[in-house]
């Protein structure tokens, strides 16, 4: 009996884009890693050889030559005649000394990492996951945030990793945003006040409000202090959810927080904001966009993802935001890209 020839040698397609998706599982925690053993640092002070590497870690050879080797494949390193030396990224976010350090960040995420099973119960229940990323936990941080009572160890935590994700940003948004005549803006679930202290330093007329729940306002005080914006930013406690609004404020500000929120509290936070404003009044949404298909980019569908098991809403396109504000009266709708991956939505109030 003649034996059946197969149709093709090759499968029709290469198999490449699905292993690089299924080995990226190991790159953040190698990131980590890397951050707790400080491996960053020891670079910072002279550029080594893979051998003198593992004796500063006390790591073996092996262990050494996969974490570098991964580091270098995510720009993280660069290699020379055999030295390795940080790149202009890890010069910038992975050494505490940077203002940009983003160790709060890994430190908040670290208990985030998880595998399929708290993703899919998360899914199947529509219902958010929990906090420490457990099966048989019901700690929920939104949870705990929208009834507006995270501890003050939770308050800092997380207002010290949206600091170092987003302190940079903040510099692009006031460089590269004009704010016209607004002259005083209130940034509500304005976290750390980055938003609100980048844009005032480039916009020294403006006095901007911080509005956050009590517990992050006292950790917001000390970013103001820290980077003496006194003088134009200060901090009150207050709940975004609530129409009992600060007057006086010709401009109001979100940053990242609509994807927070499924849609009806996405609504009520442009009511408030439209109900808090005078005529010609505006309102500023940084966000994450998707594209109007929702199916894209690839930055954007994967943090839409991560919102579906730590929060409650997704990534909105612009045209779902353009719906939230002009249905509550709001026109003039402009989008404004500022970085790779990073849009301000406006609109103003007739």
């Amino acid at each position: 009996m003649s034996k059946k020839l197969l149709q093709s040698p090759f499968p029709p397609s290469s198999d490449g884009p699905l292993r690089d998706i299924v080995h990226s599982f190991i790159h953040y925690p190698t990131i980590l890693v890397a951050d707790d053993l400080n491996l960053f640092g020891i670079l910072d002070e002279e550029p080594l050889s893979r051998p003198e590497i593992a004796k500063k870690l006390a790591l073996d050879g092996r262990p050494t030559e996969a974490m570098l080797g991964m580091l270098v494949s995510l720009s993280l390193l660069d290699c020379h005649e055999g030295r390795y030396y940080l790149t202009p990224i890890a010069n910038t976010y992975l050494l505490p000394r940077s203002e940009y350090y983003w160790g709060p960040v890994f430190e908040m995420n670290r208990p985030l990492l998880m595998g399929a099973e708290p993703l899919k119960k998360a899914m199947l229940e529509n219902k958010t996951g929990s906090f420490q990323g457990k099966l048989d936990s019901e700690d929920s941080l939104i949870d705990e945030w929208d009834a507006g009572e995270p501890s003050d160890e939770e308050a800092r935590g997380f207002t010290e990793c949206m600091h170092a994700l987003f302190w940079g940003l903040a510099q692009s948004v006031a460089a590269l945003v004009d704010f016209g005549s607004v002259t005083r803006l209130l940034d509500m679930g304005g976290g750390s006040g980055c938003f609100s202290i980048a844009i005032a330093r480039q916009n020294p007329e403006m006095k901007c409000t911080v509005v956050d729940l009590k517990p992050v306002c006292n950790v917001t005080k000390t970013f103001i202090e820290k980077l003496d914006a006194e003088e134009q930013v200060d901090v009150q406690p207050g709940d975004m959810f609530s129409p009992d609004w600060p007057s006086g404020y010709d401009g109001v500000f979100f940053s990242n927080v609509f994807h927070d929120w499924w849609e009806e509290r996405c609504r009520l936070m442009a009511r408030n904001s439209f109900a808090a404003l005078p005529s010609g009044g505006r309102i500023f949404l940084f966000e994450m966009l998707l594209d109007d298909s929702r199916n894209g980019g690839l930055s954007a569908t994967g943090f839409s993802m991560y919102m579906v098991y730590l929060m409650r809403g997704k990534q909105y396109s612009a045209e779902e935001l353009r719906s939230f504000l002009q249905d509550e009266g709001f026109v003039d709708f402009t989008v404004q890209s500022v970085t790779d991956h990073f849009s301000l939505v406006s609109a103003r109030k007739p």
